[in-house]
């Protein structure tokens, strides 16, 4: 849709992502996967000086388990593991600009970020038979950073680096009506993120990302996603 200042673009989505990562919280080390499915929709505004904003919100399920072999009773150390799924809302909010190199095959994209997912609470019998409430989990997300794109035949190649700060994050647990302290996400982390955007013809309306972002730092591990994008 062309607007005075620029294209204004309106979609839906479907973001299929999924988590490999590590945690440590006095001296208790452990591991585990996530896998996310949402449905959203979204709304772009690209301006005529390359300047562009968007967002979105999504709404959907995120299934998540965790292992580790670092927890002790009576002086002996436990294989305790989980498994939960639980509905989550998450959204973002993106301001960034676009500087192009060798007649537009090629653009530095400068951004930045806000994003945030919410969880919510959710019983868990744990594989020691112990029963735990886990409550809501919110993560918001602060994010700069750049990412180069390379036009090609039925598509695009992306790769990039950003600084992200989390600043909640926090995990709650009660276990017999007692609060129990888990590591908090809150923290710095840097991204590496390698990626495609397929566009199938040039006058399709739908995008297909596929993506692999590593972190270290706070957040530890990698992810690989998986985004349905159609336009109105």
């Amino acid at each position: 849709m062309n607007t005075s200042s620029g294209k204004l673009l309106i979609g839906g989505l479907i973001d299929y992502g999924h988590n490999d990562y590590d945690n440590e919280f006095r001296n208790i080390k452990g591991s585990g996967k996530s896998e996310v499915l949402t449905f959203g929709a979204f709304v772009r505004q690209n301006r005529d000086d390359n300047v562009y904003y968007e967002g979105s919100i999504r709404i959907g399920r995120a299934k998540t388990n965790f292992h580790s072999n670092d927890f002790v009773l009576n002086n002996e150390k436990l294989n305790v593991n989980y498994e939960e799924s639980t509905p989550v809302y998450a959204g973002h909010a993106k301001l960034g600009k676009k500087i192009y190199f060798n007649n537009s095959k090629r653009y530095a994209d400068i951004y930045g970020l806000y994003a945030f997912s919410h969880q919510d609470p959710v019983n868990m019998e744990l594989s020691t038979n112990e029963n735990y409430r886990f409550g809501s989990i919110y993560s918001n997300r602060l994010r700069i950073g750049c990412r180069m794109t390379n036009k090609v035949v039925n598509g695009k190649i992306y790769y990039g680096l950003a600084y992200q700060y989390e600043t909640n994050g926090k995990i709650k647990a009660k276990y017999n009506g007692e609060e129990v302290q888990f590591a908090s996400c809150k923290g710095s982390s840097g991204i590496l993120e390698l990626g495609y955007i397929i566009t199938p013809r040039k006058t399709s309306n739908i995008n297909i990302d596929l993506s692999t972002t590593g972190f270290v730092g706070k957040q530890r591990g990698f992810m690989v996603q998986a985004n349905l994008i159609t336009f109105i």
